[in-house]
């Protein structure tokens, strides 16, 4: 059995299409905590790194970006909410591209099952019995 192809050709994302998407979580996570240092401790390994370097007569490094757990009380809860952080530019024009991305690949996917749904009126008739399915594998 041949694989599917899909019926419509527009409906395959183009390469511009799908370069919006690539985002990295961590970039947006490393922008917060660059920019709320005092909100986080260091890491097990920045912590280990400074108690090594000691000893040595080494000043410790400057730490810009704190891989630790953020400042918390005893029951978990962090001593100031994540809502009243300050974001950096950066952080905030990344979240607004990705709010932008997700926007078109939902109006991409509304556009697809419009079509879809059309060619198939228009090879069927309107009055269709339709089970449960995934409009994706059509």
């Amino acid at each position: 059995m041949p694989p599917a192809q899909p019926i419509c050709p527009l409906c395959a994302p183009s390469p511009a299409f799908t370069r919006g998407l690539e985002f990295d979580p961590q970039a947006l996570e490393r922008s917060r905590r660059s920019t709320n240092t005092a909100q986080y401790g260091p890491s097990r390994k920045q912590i280990r790194r400074a108690e090594h370097r000691a000893p040595k007569g080494l000043r410790p490094r400057a730490v810009t970006v704190p891989g630790g757990a953020r400042a918390a009380r005893a029951d978990g809860m962090p001593n100031r909410a994540f809502r009243r952080d300050r974001l950096s530019e950066g952080h905030r024009d990344l979240r607004a591209r990705q709010a932008e991305a997700a926007a078109g690949a939902a109006e991409h996917r509304r556009d697809r099952a419009r079509t879809t749904a059309r060619q198939i009126i228009a090879a069927h008739g309107p009055n269709l019995t339709v089970e449960d399915c995934d409009i994706r594998t059509w």
